[in-house]
């Protein structure tokens, strides 16, 4: 759900585009109670996958596969950045103190 402040109607554009998309399939006052899951799977599968300007083109679901591509790219990166740190210090941790050579 989103809620745009009032009297700031450019945070409304996606928003009310979208709307507009859903009056497609479901007019103003259409009773829910009418409608069966499966109608309504079959609403959100093609709003879904409708491509739109404001995506450069892409579907919903096409920009969201790649939001969760680009993020989980992060965390392999994050993952193997503090990976190196805790091997480091283990092996700073773990590596002998050198001991002094008694001279005769």
């Amino acid at each position: 759900m989103y809620f745009a402040h009032t009297y700031c109607a450019w945070e409304r554009a996606t928003n009310e585009n979208t709307n507009g998309l859903l009056r497609q399939f479901l007019p103003k006052k259409t009773d829910f109670r009418s409608r069966t899951q499966t109608q309504l799977d079959i609403i959100a599968h093609r709003l879904n996958n409708r491509p739109r300007k404001r995506l450069d083109y892409r579907t919903p679901c096409e920009a969201f596969e790649k939001a969760i591509v680009a993020l989980r790219e992060r965390i392999y990166l994050v993952h193997n950045v503090f990976y190196t740190l805790a091997v480091t210090a283990l092996h700073k941790a773990m590596k002998p103190e050198p001991r002094e050579t008694l001279q005769n």
